[in-house]
């Protein structure tokens, strides 16, 4: 009999948002092809949200829908936008138990997955309590850990975490902030996100090029992310200058929309226009995820030039098209960076930041060789270690 899972994460696409966590998704569905997955995704609803942009979706997402092959249930869980979010952990629980309660006996998980701290901890580890059910959780990223937050969340989040039979990281950066937590070391482990290798795959540039209606001939740099200041926008402008010595045919393509983090978007355009770059620069907004793949074999060099990552999907998608890249050094990225034909690893120091995007920039990159090697390294290769976890806590020989 397979291993049944219930997986639980307020990070989870559906209906109306596709793309929202859908690196959870990618995980989950891969790991489903070997194991029963069912998922729990509250979204947070209050009275009168249907009047708001940011959440007049909700309303249309149905409760139950089939996702990556399984079955995801979307109750809903109260919240006040913007204020008392202790209250989250609360109602965010409710939502998980009377979900439950509707299934009865119709699922009998082995074990719990959690995909996110905050408000989904405190509901896993009452879960694990109640049904005696091992617990893991992933962090995916510093924010999950509100390590500078002197909060109820943050204190939650503290208590709560070592209470976990396993952690899985995604880098060996986020290991460190977790065993600083308090966590036993034997019991963390660092498993980097797959990349979708049916997506994101090699194609000919100048077809991508054509199908954006991108110049055929210029020199095309991409940067990807939320406009906000973690992601290193900043950076990319200001790198991206220098490379108008070298090659004054180059353009840089900015793409992305507002993040939870806020919006950086209004800098960086009075930046772009103060290192007179406004016929370079473009800010192309959001981009569906079946689409990026497009981007990135027009590209001739994609940079992260991020101040803090997890796992970053973007680097390993743009490699998996074969473009090379120079990122910053933070997360996983020198993992993934790890041989010299993928592109550089840039210190996370600002003006540091700029001799490696040039020397990327020069570099003679073969895309059919970078396209190869991410091959190794799909949500496939992703889901096989995490069902080694899974094994593990449950003590379990492999292939049970």
């Amino acid at each position: 009999m397979p291993l049944k899972i219930l997986a639980i994460s307020y990070l989870f696409p559906n209906s109306q948002k596709p793309d929202f966590g859908i690196f959870v998704m990618n995980r989950l569905a891969h790991i489903n092809t070997h194991c029963q997955v069912k998922v729990i995704n509250p979204v947070p609803w209050f009275p009168l949200s249907f009047l708001f942009e940011k959440y007049c979706h909700i309303s249309k997402i149905p409760y139950k829908e089939t996702l990556g092959g399984m079955e995801v249930f979307h109750p809903r869980f109260f919240i006040i936008p913007g204020m008392f979010k202790f209250i989250d952990a609360l109602t965010f629980t409710v939502a998980v138990m009377a979900c439950l309660y509707r299934w009865k006996k119709r699922f009998e998980f082995d074990l719990i997955d959690l995909h996110w701290t905050y408000p989904d901890l405190p509901s896993g580890r009452l879960l694990s309590w109640l049904t005696s059910k091992k617990l893991l959780v992933t962090i995916r990223g510093k924010e999950a850990l509100c390590l500078n937050e002197k909060s109820l969340r943050s204190r939650i989040i503290r208590y709560c975490l070592p209470l976990s039979d396993q952690i899985i990281t995604l880098s060996d950066e986020l290991k460190s902030h977790v065993l600083d937590i308090g966590f036993d070391k034997d019991r963390v482990l660092t498993i980097r996100n797959g990349v979708d290798l049916d997506i994101f795959r090699q194609m000919d540039q100048k077809r991508c090029r054509h199908k954006l209606a991108l110049p055929e001939n210029d020199y095309l740099v991409l940067s990807v992310g939320s406009l906000i200041f973690r992601k290193g926008h900043d950076r990319a402008i200001r790198s991206f200058k220098n490379l108008l010595d070298i090659k004054p045919d180059a353009h840089l393509y900015i793409l992305g929309a507002k993040g939870p983090e806020g919006d950086y978007r209004g800098k960086l355009t009075k930046l772009v226009q103060t290192l007179s770059l406004c016929n370079h620069v473009t800010f192309i907004g959001r981009v569906s995820n079946k689409d990026l793949a497009l981007w990135y074999n027009a590209a001739d060099l994609f940079c992260l030039l991020s101040r803090g990552e997890g796992s970053p999907n973007v680097l390993t998608e743009a490699l998996a098209c074969g473009c090379p890249c120079v990122a910053t050094d933070v997360g996983c990225v020198p993992d993934i960076l790890s041989h010299s034909f993928l592109g550089q690893v840039a210190p996370n120091h600002g003006p540091d930041v700029f001799p490696f995007f040039m020397d990327a920039a020069k570099g003679n990159y073969d895309r059919k060789q970078i396209a190869q090697h991410m091959k190794s390294y799909g949500w496939g290769w992703c889901a096989k270690n995490v069902i080694e976890v899974y094994n593990r806590i449950l003590n379990l020989k492999p292939g049970k």
